[in-house]
């Protein structure tokens, strides 16, 4: 009888090792994961409560005047008052609207995110009728990329009364022309800019770990620090005071953090 080939132990052997190490690296991720979610706190809000006449607020938030938002201000009244804040800053894209409103017992500061040449500006208590909001070169607003070619100066003119400050300053729509000088003020971080942008693996892990047990913590780890608008903030500074602002720069019917007093 001709000879019988031994049985092949190594096919059936191989997987077992390879399971034993799949299977204790992801019991290893789930003891590490669930450490970082149960152990890891970042704060909700500032601490304390606010001092006398101190007000608490958000800025540049987007309602259904917006052609990219849908939320009308009575809804946006109701969120913010829930989050207990003082007021919104509404900033809808060349609405050329200035005034206030009481929603919910919450202020909405009606101001405008105004499109040009050389970017986003914030425009914010300057009157109705500041300029055509169909012509951004007539009234009291300069083409303002024009003139900052023609002589370094960007040309802007202050509406009488009112405020400027740059929007977003830094990324897709940053602002391109090269003196700042007429400005009050900037947004040194903008919510809207920083989720859109890019965060590793390692990053998204270490949120979904503590989305669970701590969702507003694992939304603020993936905020960055905004070195480009502290530096443009560092260099306006250098010339005379401006004022700062981190905005949300919303446009959708996202709860607000809750503020707690």
């Amino acid at each position: 009888m001709p000879e019988s080939s031994p049985p092949n132990k190594t096919s059936g052997t191989r997987t077992g090792p390879i399971r034993s190490v799949l299977l204790g690296s992801i019991v290893a991720a789930s003891f590490w994961l669930g450490w970082v979610a149960l152990t890891v706190r970042l704060p909700l809000s500032p601490p304390g409560t606010p001092a006398e006449g101190e007000w608490v607020g958000v800025t540049h938030v987007h309602s259904e005047a917006s052609d990219d938002a849908s939320t009308p201000l009575p809804e946006i009244g109701k969120v913010a008052a829930r989050a207990g804040l003082d007021f919104v800053l509404i900033t809808d894209h060349n609405s050329g609207r200035s005034g206030a409103k009481v929603e919910s017992g919450v202020l909405m500061a009606l101001a405008e995110e105004a499109s040009t040449d050389a970017g986003h500006l914030l425009v914010i208590g300057a009157g109705d009728d500041w300029r055509d909001r169909d012509d951004p070169s007539s009234g009291e607003w300069a083409n303002v990329v024009a003139a900052a070619r023609a002589g370094g100066s960007t040309g802007l003119v202050r509406p009488e009364g009112g405020l400027v400050f740059l929007a977003h300053p830094e990324g897709p729509n940053e602002w391109r022309a090269p003196e700042l000088r007429e400005v009050d003020g900037m947004e040194v971080w903008n919510a809207d800019l920083d989720w859109r942008a890019g965060d590793g693996f390692a990053d998204w892990a270490y949120a979904l770990a503590s989305l669970i047990t701590y969702p507003i913590g694992a939304m603020a780890h993936l905020l960055d620090r905004p070195d480009e608008g502290l530096a443009r903030l560092d260099g306006l500074l250098a010339d005379r005071s401006v004022a700062s602002t981190c905005a949300l720069d919303v446009h959708q019917n996202i709860e607000i953090v809750e503020h707690r007093k």
